[in-house]
């Protein structure tokens, strides 16, 4: 969002005089001559209208959220170590009933309500 935030204010000024300006062939001028700096700063608006909760946005929140977010990084770091573990563990058994089955019975999926165990 801090990304958004800074091609918001960036911009902000760049759309101002787009805005000021009152003649239709003139803004489409401006607009040629400007192509990237409205766009960015739409961008950044239509980004703030679609995730922004509230009117308007606080550098001292986001950041605020940001170090409470990164510091609780390191300690779901160690869950996911754990889940990692264990998808390795499938991947290899995966990479075993291929190299045992044959492929018709090893893709073979279950029905609704059925077991998917082969017997």
């Amino acid at each position: 969002m801090l990304p958004c935030i800074d091609k918001y204010e960036a911009n902000k000024p760049v759309h101002a005089a787009y805005a000021a300006v009152g003649w239709k062939k003139k803004k489409e001028q401006f607009a040629e001559s400007r192509r990237e700096e409205p766009g960015a700063y739409n961008a950044a608006v239509r980004y703030f209208k679609a995730n922004l909760k509230g009117d308007s946005y606080s550098h001292k929140d986001l950041e605020a959220e940001r170090e409470q977010l990164a510091s609780a990084l390191p300690e779901q770091g160690k869950e996911l170590e754990a889940v990692w573990a264990d998808v390795k563990v499938l991947r290899d058994v995966r990479h075993w009933l291929s190299q045992v089955l044959p492929s018709e019975q090893y893709r073979q999926t279950a029905k609704p309500g059925k077991s998917c165990f082969i017997l």
